[in-house]
């Protein structure tokens, strides 16, 4: 099919919201997912998906990842808010956004509190997303999270 391009996702209210015993156990998903699906539903090599903005979104008791960002370029994330109380339902390791296989991403203004046991960083970026400043660019996090947690993981 088609592959999205210059896409804006403003001004959303999620609760408990995605999950799924479909999605399987790759962590590869998220209550607000932009993901370019390559060959048998894995992720895709190519960076297909471009230009989407996700916008002053609320999301809240997530049980796995708020945003998940995989084989896309050129993704603006700003003014999002994600809440999670220590008793909902978790299906960790999970965290506020994950990139993977990404670049070209400008996270501002990210709000992430989370007191669950299960969660693992703020901002996680995998390996495969592209080096330094061509891969992403984060201003003004504000997360809450269990002792020892980092705000952002870095696996490059």
């Amino acid at each position: 099919g088609p592959i999205a391009s210059n896409v804006v996702i403003r001004n959303n209210r999620l609760i408990g919201v995605g999950q799924s015993r479909h999605y399987g156990g790759t962590g590869r998903f998220g209550a607000i997912m932009v993901r370019t699906n390559g060959t048998g539903f894995k992720l895709a090599p190519e960076r297909s998906i471009s230009n989407i903005s996700i916008l002053d979104n609320e999301i809240i008791d997530p049980p796995k990842n708020a945003l998940y960002i995989g084989s896309a370029r050129d993704v603006t994330i700003s003014g999002n808010r994600v809440t999670a109380s220590a008793d909902s339902t978790s299906f960790g390791p999970n965290v506020g956004i994950c990139l993977e296989n990404a670049s070209g991403v400008k996270i501002r203004d990210f709000r992430f509190l989370d007191p669950r046991e299960t969660v693992q960083a703020g901002v996680l970026i995998r390996q495969s997303t592209a080096p330094g400043k061509e891969g992403v660019v984060i201003q003004k996090l504000d997360v809450r999270l269990p002792k020892g947690v980092k705000a952002v993981l870095d696996q490059r």
